[in-house]
Parts: C-alpha cells; structure tokens; sequence
C-alpha cells in the first residue's frame, strides 16, 4: 500500500512540473481556418525575408507534413510582406480576412516589420515567420517559452515548432 501511495504521489508531482499545453483556437468557430494543410502563398518579400519566410514554412512542412505552394497573387491563402511599419511594438502581424474562394474562407496576410525585424539574424527570422505561420493554422499565443506559440516579447526561445505547437495544428487538423 506504501509502495502504491508512493508512486501516485511521486507521478503527481511530475506531473505537475511538465509545462501545460495551452493552445488558443482562434479565427474560426471551429477553431480551423482552413481545410486542411495544404496552403498556396504569394510573396513580395525582401531576399531578407523571403529566405527566413521559406525555412520557416519548411520547418512546419516537416513537423506536420504540411505543403505551401506559390501562386500567382489571384488566389492564394497567405500573402507575405515586408515594410517598414514603425515602432508598433509587433516584428510582425498575421491579419486573417474573410473572403469566399472556392474551398476556403479566410485569406491570411502575413506582414513583417522591417523596424523591428531589420536588426535581426535570419534564425530570428525564420522564428517569427513561423510564430505568424501557426497563426494561420489557427494557434494563439502561449506563455511557455519553450513553444513557438509565445511571443518574442514574452521570451520566445526556440524558431522551429515544438511539441506543445504540433500537437495544437494536430488537433485542429
């Protein structure tokens, strides 16, 4: 019985110190914004940007087999941008606008901020890139800073997603 009561208690308070997965579902009723994760792009970025923009769509590409395929600026689901926006206190914005095309409802506009975003490596880069991608799958923002999901500004630490951001696109998908 000791025995028993010992391991209950020591896997509770394992439990207790595993960071939590907390995944804001947003932009939709349903939580997804698309159908699924095949995603067309059109992109006016800055060599700068286009670089750190491509990894980042890679890295999602191999965390959960999502595709994004460039098209003409018609009909796509994510538009990319640069400019130089000022002191906004954002490196970047993910702007969903509801439209109706033929499979989808939400045409997102990814906009990077030269201000902020001019001083920084092309890793950085490509984290934030992927931060505004999850965005698009539908994830907010997360405290853990162990996630891609949080914030620059609330000490974001890693560029690539991480389980706590696959398992949020997983559950959508």
């Amino acid at each position: 019985m000791k025995k028993t009561v010992s391991i209950l208690s020591a896997s509770l308070l394992l439990l207790s110190l595993l960071p939590s997965n907390v995944f804001a579902y947003t932009y939709s009723d349903n939580g997804k914004p698309f159908p699924d994760k095949n995603f067309t792009y059109y992109s006016t970025l800055s060599p700068n940007y286009s670089g750190p923009a491509a990894e980042a769509m890679a890295d999602w590409s191999r965390a959960v087999e999502a595709s994004y395929t460039a098209v003409s600026p018609t009909y796509n689901e994510i538009q990319f941008s640069d400019n130089d926006y000022g002191a906004t206190e954002w490196n970047a914005t993910t702007d969903h606008h509801h439209v109706q095309f033929s499979s989808y409802d939400y045409l997102d506009e990814v906009r990077a901020n030269r201000y902020y975003m001019g001083s920084m490596s092309s890793v950085t880069r490509e984290g934030v890139f992927g931060h505004e991608l999850g965005h698009v799958f539908g994830l907010g923002h997360t405290t853990n800073t162990w996630t891609l999901m949080c914030t620059s500004q609330d000490g974001r630490v890693v560029v690539t997603p991480q389980f706590d951001d696959i398992q949020g696109v997983e559950s959508l998908y």
